[in-house]
């Protein structure tokens, strides 16, 4: 992405486009939905007109957005067109995909011509380098009355040395991009801008099995394994042992070992 419209330098994606990391968002459309189903049913009581999703992958999120508010007209938005490729192929036309950079606002010169009144992004502030001010650019895009939802890290917490130490690999790898895995805590407690009310602010809590989210993670691995921080800093045979661990991990059901809070934020621009 490059986001010289809004002041931001080049953002990294760290975690790839291809078959591998587009089923790895399955795994985690399937453990995260569920929460997410509950905050925008909760938050979105209006039928939209017109409903963004930034950063769409291969559509999972475009897909759940247009299923529970029903919006007028639908639009995913990514970078990727690999990812929207998939993501056309998985539509049933209720959705519109666009290639879009996310970061370059107004949104409306990516071929959207008009304001959305309802903008949702999910797992994408991490991979930002300055996500506060990306935030407030896309309140800014909103319509008067519209809402920005957003679903972020705030922390990860685990009893299992493997994912232990993928996590810290994974915060370490983000760090050297510039970006922030558990950027949820910190969005949190940002100042908004006062044409914004903040409506939900909150975290909740998602307990995957730990087959779940050592699919999620084993999946991930190839993506940042040779890294050039990676490769000057971790030893082969360390990922190799991190790899079989989580090999052998993925079909255990028990829950409990690994738990997320994610950070829900909605905020409402105020009506003109």
């Amino acid at each position: 992405m490059s986001g010289d419209q809004t002041g931001q330098s080049t953002s990294v994606y760290s975690f790839g486009e291809t078959d591998l990391a587009a089923e790895r968002l399955r795994v985690v459309s399937e453990v995260f939905d569920p929460t997410s189903e509950a905050f925008v049913s909760e938050s979105v009581r209006v039928r939209p007109r017109l409903a963004l999703d930034l950063g769409c992958g291969p559509g999972f999120t475009t897909r759940l957005l247009s299923r529970i508010t029903r919006p007028e007209r639908t639009v995913g938005m990514d970078r990727s067109e690999a990812f929207l490729r998939r993501a056309r192929a998985s539509s049933a036309g209720r959705e519109d995909y666009v290639a879009a950079d996310v970061t370059a606002v107004p949104l409306r010169i990516a071929g959207i011509g008009e304001r959305p009144d309802l903008i949702y992004a999910r797992f994408l502030a991490p991979h930002l380098p300055q996500p506060e001010q990306a935030i407030s650019e896309w309140a800014k895009e909103l319509e008067a009355g519209g809402l920005l939802l957003v679903e972020e890290v705030d922390s990860i917490s685990t009893e299992v040395a493997a994912f232990d130490e993928y996590l810290k690999i994974v915060s370490e790898v983000l760090a050297q991009h510039g970006n922030e895995l558990f950027v949820g805590a910190r969005l949190a407690t940002t100042r908004r801008d006062d044409d914004l009310r903040i409506e939900v602010n909150r975290a909740a809590e998602v307990l995957p099995s730990t087959g779940q989210a050592a699919r999620m993670f084993s999946m991930n691995l190839p993506n940042w394994r040779h890294d050039p921080y990676v490769d000057a800093t971790y030893p082969p045979d360390k990922l190799t042992w991190l790899a079989a661990e989580l090999d052998g991990l993925t079909h255990v059901a028990q829950t409990g070992q690994i738990v997320w809070q994610m950070r829900q934020i909605s905020l409402r621009r105020h009506p003109a």
